[in-house]
């Protein structure tokens, strides 16, 4: 939580109460998906872990005493309550962790990355259709490597690229990607793949001469008719230990344009991607291509689109084993692609490709031409993740520079397009009227129809400028919104990037509208249901039949024209989805007009009806029926809160919960103040009303919401339980001095105790400057080994705090219930440092982490 947000906050508790000139309720439509806003209540940590995984993902390789083959190591570590897919993980769920080793000639990849930590299994349920595995904590993959000869492993770094999915029991998953390197760490005995002897080269495969071609020989289209792809390979016969080269072209039509060749994923478009099938168990080189890449950003901070225009042809070699047996054999492999314009994109498309080529004495010169035929673009895919690519010295692609192109990358093609003003003002209109029955609207129609009958006895002329000013109240909101697109559409322009506009809606993402907005509500559902009570001129909202009666003014109409507008943004109704594309590429005055059509349209009901009074005769009389409607109202913004709480981040869940608690106590108390007070009692109470707002907001978001920690704690996983003992001994043994916090999401003395004796800046530097290892075991469960050890160390209860002293195993220092920082301080003194190897070689992080919930 920034300071800047909770000043915000305070600021608005304090000033709530004071400036509730209009109730109406309020709605918001669910668009967090995922999210399960009652995740982790039992606690603050557990299922709310913090918005960062703190992804760690490192490397170091080995190498085997004869130095020709070697293992490279790569672990990815995650914070507590995150985990991440495996490597293995099936097609048609999350995305699996994928390794990919850059291309290097001191090193060939001989076998694909593999763990023995078994991941946890989740069966298929209604949403996810495939098992999810995940690994909590942390996982380490190793794969076999072959080294050249003459290679000095202390001297050689090894690029890895990772990319993959982390996410949190509380429902939050990030996309990743890092590159990572991996330095020599020491020899140690690698156990080599089956079919590789002294050198790094396959097991002799024998001839296929048996192997038939499915495909169809020469040109290929692809189903949308964008492009065709052909190709061969040369020579037609090869003598072993020779390679054999691989062309393909891909032509593209209609100014469409083809991704560039990459071995990751970037997750905004599919790249060109190709692999040799299982048929041919030989090593390819890294297909290169002399068209220029273009490359052009699309998303600020995000990976740039990379793709080639016109026609691209790619080439690759095909490595011919020297003791290939001879005859013939397949050259079998998979091309995947996309092809897409400035506006539009295709499906991205997959292509197999055969020919035979002859291995023996002889070498034909000649070329074979490659038959093709249609395969999903996930064969590619796989195809790809399981070839060893081998790095050759090659001429590195060109680059072209990037492009000015005006349009975004995607078109919804099933739609009609807005060709012109009128048809862009005419629908405006339409969605606009078609907004007020959209759930984020319709309590408002109810009050609405309050208001009317409210008006049923008044002069027509009145009721007609009543509802012009509700109208402009509306207007002034959509004129805004106007404002804010046309100088978002300038500054992006005048800033050389992409011009975006912001998104409807997109404000109630920022917890500094849409929690004092949901405070808001929650107060007027209170006022509704008659636990407070204020007489705002011109407004209704009086607890008695009699009051209900009293007019509507000026202000109250307008500022309910705002709050109505307000509540509409989440929602979109038919018609408005590309009315709003269309104003992305017009000018400013055409922006302009679309937004005053949509809400003018939105007005237009109650114009219509104000014009028109014979419309609404069917009401009854102003009466107590208003009363039980007004209560009615108060229980639907009840549920209007319960809805707008799920728009809440979840590291701002419980804070709000606890703020609506405080906001219904000043609530109470304002409705304590004796009928017809005079001035100075009336403000006695509304002071401390304010108050109770003020300390019960500052108090919420900072006490129950937590940044970073002082310390880089290591959570001890569930899977680390049953060997939890043996492994502080072994850390002792190691030379390591080992502080453990043991907490629970229902012991607030050990929370009060994290935050106010532990994780503090003093402590931390004494864990700095002393190599301590800190560890957190969450004892929430009660998990047997963790109750073995906590009665092993004296206790049965918690709060508990241990430190387990360097090279002295079996030993431990222990402060149990609540405690303070020179008691912490006191005991690390104690125990004494990390001894200076295991501190160089074990020292933890100097960075801090996101706290997830202590």
């Amino acid at each position: 939580m920034t300071s800047k947000l909770v000043s915000r906050l305070t600021i608005f508790a304090a000033l709530l109460l004071l400036t509730t000139l209009v109730s109406l309720p309020l709605t918001s439509s669910v668009h967090a998906q995922g999210f399960d806003p009652f995740a982790g209540l039992d606690g603050l940590d557990g299922g709310m872990a913090g918005s960062d995984p703190n992804l760690s993902v490192t490397g170091k390789f080995f190498v085997d005493p004869s130095k020709k083959f070697g293992k490279l190591e790569v672990t990815a570590s995650v914070d507590n309550g995150w985990y991440l897919y495996s490597i293995t993980q099936k097609p048609g769920g999350p995305l699996p962790s994928k390794l990919t080793l850059t291309p290097n000639p001191a090193v060939t990849a001989i076998g694909t990355f593999s763990t023995d930590q078994k991941p946890k299994i989740v069966p298929p349920d209604a949403i996810m259709p495939v098992a999810q595995e995940k690994h909590y904590h942390s996982v380490t993959w190793t794969a076999p490597i072959a080294l050249a000869d003459g290679v000095d492993p202390s001297a050689l770094t090894l690029e890895l690229k990772y990319s993959g999915q982390t996410c949190s029991d509380a429902g939050t998953c990030v996309p990743q990607r890092a590159t990572l390197e991996a330095k020599f760490a020491g020899e140690e005995k690698v156990n080599v793949p089956a079919g590789f002897g002294a050198a790094a080269t396959p097991a002799p495969v024998a001839a296929m001469g048996s192997y038939k071609i499915t495909g169809k020989p020469g040109n290929y289209e692809t189903p949308a008719g964008h492009s065709i792809v052909s190709g061969y390979v040369a020579p037609k016969a090869v003598e072993p230990g020779d390679k054999v080269l691989v062309t393909l072209t891909v032509k593209v039509t209609d100014h469409y344009h083809v991704y560039a060749y990459d071995t990751e994923d970037p997750l905004i478009y599919k790249p060109t991607i190709m692999g040799l099938g299982k048929e041919t168990p030989w090593k390819m080189t890294t297909p290169t291509t002399k068209n220029p890449v273009v490359v052009k950003e699309l998303i600020p901070g995000e990976s740039p689109l990379k793709y080639h225009e016109g026609d691209t042809i790619w080439t690759f070699e095909v490595l011919v084993p020297k003791d290939a047996a001879p005859g013939e054999h397949p050259i079998v492999g998979y091309l995947g692609y996309q092809t897409c314009t400035e506006a539009t994109c295709d499906r991205p498309h997959g292509v197999k490709f055969e020919a035979v080529v002859n291995v023996g004495a002889a070498t034909d010169v000649g070329t074979t031409e490659l038959a093709f035929s249609e395969t999903p673009y996930n064969s590619a895919a796989d195809a790809a993740a399981g070839n060893e690519v081998v790095a050759v010295a090659e001429t590195p692609q060109p680059t072209a520079p990037p492009s000015d192109g005006d349009g975004g990358r995607w078109q919804v093609v099933n739609s009609e397009k807005i060709t012109s003003i009128y048809m862009a003002m005419f629908l405006a209109l339409i969605g606009g009227g078609l907004l007020n029955f959209m759930p984020c609207v319709l309590p408002v129609v109810g009050l609405k129809i309050m208001a009317f009958a409210h008006q049923g006895g008044e002069h027509r002329a009145r009721v007609l400028g009543l509802n012009v000013v509700y109208t402009l109240g509306l207007l002034s909101v959509f004129w805004a919104l106007a404002l804010l697109a046309i100088g978002a559409h300038v500054l992006g322009e005048s800033a050389g990037g992409d011009a975006t506009a912001q998104g409807w809606g997109s404000q109630f993402g920022n917890p500094w509208f849409s929690i004092p907005l949901l405070s808001l509500v929650f107060v007027m559902a209170l006022s509704f249901l008659g636990v407070w009570e204020l007489q705002i001129p011109g407004f209704v909202g009086g607890s008695t039949a009699g009051e209900l009666t009293s007019r509507e003014g000026y202000s109250g109409a307008f500022f309910k024209g705002i709050f109505t507008t307000l509540l509409a943004t989440p929602c979109s109704g038919p018609f408005l989805g590309p009315v709003f594309g269309f104003t992305l590429a017009s000018e400013p005055y055409v922006t302009f007009l679309v937004f005053t059509c949509i809400g003018l349209g939105m007005a237009s009901p109650y114009l219509l009806i104000a014009a028109f009074p014979s419309m609404i005769r069917f009401l009854p009389k102003p009466g107590a029926w208003m009363e039980t409607f007004k209560n009615l109202m108060g229980f639907v913004l009840l549920g209007t809160v319960v809805y707008m709480l799920t728009i809440v981040d979840k590291d701002y869940f419980l804070p709000t919960l606890a703020l609506l608690v405080f906001l219904g106590v000043s609530c109470w108390i304002l409705q304590l103040t004796p009928p017809a007070s005079e001035f100075g009692t009336s403000m006695k109470y509304w002071g401390a009303a304010i108050a109770v707002a003020v300390v019960g907001a500052y108090g919420s978001f900072t006490l129950l919401v937590h940044g970073e920690t002082e310390i880089a704690w290591q959570y001890v996983a569930e899977s680390e339980y049953a060997t939890i003992e043996d492994d502080l001994i072994s850390l002792q043994q190691s030379g390591q001095t080992v502080m453990v916090d043991f907490t629970a999401t229902w012991c607030p003395n050990c929370k009060y105790n994290f935050a106010s004796a532990i994780d503090t800046e003093e402590v931390a530097a004494v864990v700095s400057a002393n190599s301590i290892v800190p560890k957190i075991i969450d004892y929430t469960n009660e998990d047997p080994p963790l109750k073995a050890l906590l009665n092993g160390l004296g206790y049965n209860s918690i709060p508990m705090f241990a430190v387990f002293p360097a090279n002295r195993p079996g030993e431990v220092y222990v402060l149990s219930d609540v405690i303070t920082k020179q008691d912490v301080i006191k005991v690390l003194q104690e125990a004494g440092p990390s001894s200076a190897t295991a501190a160089a070689s074990e020292s933890s992080p100097t960075a801090k982490t996101a706290m997830a919930g202590h």
